[in-house]
């Protein structure tokens, strides 16, 4: 019946009605194959391949990678021992193994003429230095670089290090106690600045690409409250800071 009325509609009602019908038809797969595309788009997967592993002697907490790419620097903090890999042929070009302390942070300039290796364990460290400079080519010590004794509660451990872009400065945490940082010359071992707090945690910085600033990352301090669901507050900040003082640019 219903084809027998159709053949009576106007021609332009009857291609409206299949193009309806069409629609009708195609929704249901319209709507399950639309969202998948699109989140493949948004989230491509990427198969990353494996090259080379090179087997360290124990738990690696600290990298580093030359700036010629062809050298990498770790340790595994705990067992004193810096070791520097050739990544294109995975043999050990060598291990710097000579002191006391643990290894907290690496850090190459970006000439890669010197490696700096920030030291944990301060207190037991030989010479109470907690920051050393190494001649990345001949593995023989630059400068050492010797932090206060730091107050009860606190320590001198350094976790975080950073190179001006020239190489002429070096920034590390663990000055003094926890909230503490110092910038120090390399070449003379002169401290031209010090990034004072007497509470909190400096985490993190790094000097910007131009020299001009230098941004730390604090932790101001954190409240936990609850017996079984434990929540914690936390008050941080950003502190961005000029350099321009000790170094003009």
């Amino acid at each position: 019946m219903i084809s027998s009325l159709g053949k009576s509609w106007p021609r332009q009602t009857r291609s409206a009605l299949a193009l309806l019908l069409a629609v009708l038809f195609l929704a249901p797969f319209l709507v399950t194959t639309i969202p998948a595309r699109a989140e493949s788009a948004a989230a491509p997967h990427v198969q990353l391949r494996l090259l080379k592993t090179l087997k360290a002697s124990y738990h690696v907490t600290a990298l580093a990678w030359h700036p010629n790419g062809k050298e990498l620097a770790n340790s595994g903090g705990f067992d004193k021992v810096v070791t520097i890999w050739n990544t294109q042929t995975g043999t050990v070009v060598r291990t710097l193994s000579d002191q006391s302390g643990g290894v907290g942070a690496l850090a190459y300039s970006s000439d890669g003429k010197y490696l700096a290796v920030g030291r944990t364990f301060t207190r037991h460290v030989k010479g109470g230095f907690h920051l050393q400079v190494y001649d990345s080519r001949s593995g023989d010590i630059i400068r050492n670089f010797i932090s206060p004794s730091a107050p009860k509660g606190h320590s001198n451990d350094v976790t975080t290090l950073s190179f001006s872009s020239d190489g002429r400065y070096v920034a590390a945490n663990g000055y003094g106690g926890t909230g503490k940082g110092v910038v120090y010359e390399v070449s003379t071992g002169r401290i031209l600045a010090t990034l004072g707090a007497e509470t909190g945690t400096l985490y993190e910085l790094a000097f910007s690409p131009d020299g001009r600033f230098l941004v730390i990352g604090r932790s101001i301090r954190t409240e936990c409250v609850g017996d079984k669901v434990v929540q914690c507050l936390s008050e941080a900040r950003i502190e961005l800071q000029s350099t321009t003082s000790w170094n003009p640019v």
